[in-house]
C-alpha cells in the first residue's frame, strides 16, 4: 500500500538548494559505518591486543575511570582504543577537556555517541567536501582508507599496532555521497535495501523536487511555504 510522506517546508534559506551537493548522511549513519569497521563488538570492545583486564564493562565505567584505566596500561599495549568508536587515552583526554565534559559521567552508549559525533564536527561534517571529510575521518579512524594522494587506499595508521584500511575509498565515498546503502549491523538489511534502491532514488528525486519547487515559490511570494503531500511506492518507514 502506498502511503502518503508529509514534508513541512518553511521559508528558510538554509533548508535545500538547488545547486547544493547531495547531503551526507546523518552522524549516527556515518557513526555506524565507523562502527562497522572499528569496533563491531560495541560499545563495550577494547583493542584486541589490551592484555589487562578492564575492572567492568566500559559501558558501566565512568569517563574518569575509563581515563585511568587507559592511563594505567599504557606503558604495557600498543593501544589505548576504547568503546565503539575505539578511541584512544590522548583523544578521549583532549575532548574532556576540551569540551569540559564531567569525568563523572558514565562511559555509556550516549556518551560514547556523543564523543563520536564530536569528532565528526571537529572534521568538519557538513563543512567540508566529502572527499576532505573522508581524509579527515582516516587521520582518527585507522580502519578507514585515505580517499585521495599517493597513499589511497591505505590506512593513515597503516601498520600501526596491526592497522590497516578494511574498506576500500570507493565504498566509502559512495556511503557519504549517497549513492550506497548504509551498511548492515545485522547481515541483511542492506542487502533488502539494495533491492529497492533504483526506485527509492528515483522517489528520493520526486520529494526533493516538490521540496526546491516550493521553496522557490515561497522565496518570490514572501509567504510561509505550506506542507506537501507527495505519494510514494516504497514506504521509507518499513523495511521488508
Amino acid at each position: 500500500m502506498k502511503r502518503a510522506v508529509f514534508v513541512a517546508v518553511a521559508a528558510c534559506t538554509m533548508c535545500l538548494s538547488s545547486n547544493a551537493e547531495t547531503p551526507l548522511p546523518s552522524p549516527r549513519a556515518i557513526l555506524d559505518f565507523i562502527a562497522r569497521y572499528e569496533a563491531p563488538g560495541g560499545y563495550n570492545q577494547v583493542y584486541s591486543g589490551t592484555p589487562a583486564p578492564r575492572p567492568r564493562p566500559l559501558t558501566r565505567m565512568t569517563v574518569g575511570e575509563v581515563l585511568d584505566w587507559q592511563r594505567e596500561i599504557r606503558p604495557r599495549v600498543t593501544s589505548t582504543a576504547a568503546g565503539r568508536y575505539q578511541i584512544i587515552y590522548k583523544t578521549l583526554v583532549r575532548l574532556v577537556d576540551s569540551y569540559g565534559i564531567d569525568p563523572d559521567l558514565p562511559f555509556d552508549a550516549a556518551m560514547q555517541d556523543h564523543l563520536g559525533e564530536l569528532l565528526l564536527v571537529e572534521c568538519g561534517y557538513g563543512q567540508r567536501a566529502p572527499t576532505v571529510l573522508a581524509d579527515c575521518l582516516a587521520q582518527i579512524w585507522a580502519a578507514l582508507p585515505r580517499v585521495t594522494g599517493p597513499n589511497a587506499g591505505r590506512s593513515a595508521h597503516d601498520g600501526t599496532a596491526g592497522n590497516r584500511a578494511l574498506v576500500t575509498p570507493a565504498a566509502v565515498m559512495a556511503f557519504l555521497r549517497g549513492t550506497a546503502p548504509p551498511p548492515s549491523l545485522d547481515g541483511g538489511l542492506a542487502a533488502k535495501v539494495t533491492a529497492d534502491l533504483p526506485r527509492a532514488s528515483f522517489e528520493y528525486s520526486t520529494v526533493r523536487g516538490a521540496i526546491e519547487r516550493e521553496i522557490k515559490a515561497t522565496h518570490e511570494n514572501e509567504t510561509l511555504g505550506r506542507s506537501i503531500v507527495v505519494r510514494m511506492a516504497v514506504d521509507p518507514y518499513r523495511t521488508r
